[in-house]
């Protein structure tokens, strides 16, 4: 018999150093299809976090508030859902 295990409560994280912006990239290519895992580059920091339960329940909560008050103020919105910036010249990237 097969049993599930619970997704973890708490997210996970690892950090490397002296990544090179080369290095990122080809990374963050070999990870795309994997969309709870978020990678953050800074200067060579690389940092590996992934989502955990909490984080995407939170996430569900705060974006339902937005749209809430986005009709009630009558203001368009436009969700944009996971995306990632990257800033070759500064060295910076985030999801």
């Amino acid at each position: 018999m097969t049993t599930l295990s619970q997704p973890p409560e708490a997210e996970q994280h690892f950090v490397l150093h002296d990544v090179s912006w080369a290095s990122y990239v080809a990374i963050g290519q070999l990870f795309a299809d994997r969309p709870a895992l978020r990678l953050t580059y800074d200067r060579g920091t690389l940092e590996f976090m992934t989502t955990g339960f909490r984080h995407e329940r939170y996430k569900h909560w705060l974006g339902r508030f937005l749209e809430t008050i986005a009709e009630e103020l009558e203001k368009p919105i436009m969700p944009g859902g996971s995306m990632t910036f990257q800033r070759e010249d500064l060295e910076r990237g985030v999801e």
